[in-house]
């Protein structure tokens, strides 16, 4: 009997970014609602005539205000990522796109597995994206976050339980 992750293809790129973007738009749409509650909102300098300028201006000399911000976004979205592949097995947007992350035995990752996606996820998109492209030119098809965290992103029917 071969298993659900062995026989499943990898993730096409276009899919993996289809379903990230599905899941930017729910982390942002949380994200939004924390700035207009007001629990987001850095005290950032006064916008001057140059946008430009503003923006050399923020990331410059008071990019420590964006520090808490920041550490908020990554840790939204990785407890987003978190809690629905440990609940549905998948994010909404894998979901909507027919993938599955699994393990290298084609099971459902474990906790650490998928604490080690997430996290090595935002590593990866803090560089540059250059984690996240990597999929695009990988003959595995797998971004730095699966080779880090041992998991694979297919394209395929959802994972048996594994068995004990």
């Amino acid at each position: 009997m071969t298993r659900p992750g062995r026989a499943a293809r990898a993730a096409p790129f276009w899919r993996r970014l289809l379903a990230d973007l599905l899941d930017l738009a729910v982390v942002g749409g949380a994200l939004a609602a924390l700035w207009f509650a007001g629990v987001l909102r850095p005290q950032l300098p006064p916008m001057g005539p140059d946008w430009l300028d503003h923006l050399a201006l923020v990331f410059g000399e008071h990019a420590a205000v964006l520090r808490g911000p920041v550490v908020l976004t990554v840790g939204l979205g990785t407890v987003y990522g978190m809690v629905l592949r440990g609940v549905l097995g998948r994010t909404l947007g894998e979901a909507a796109l027919g993938l599955v992350l699994v393990d290298r035995q084609g099971f459902a990752p474990g906790p650490l597995h998928t604490l080690g996606h997430a996290l090595f996820s935002a590593v990866g998109l803090a560089l540059l994206g250059l984690g996240y492209v990597w999929a695009a030119v990988d003959p595995n098809r797998q971004g730095w976050a699966e080779y880090l965290s041992a998991t694979r992103l297919v394209h395929g029917r959802p994972f048996p339980d594994r068995p004990d």
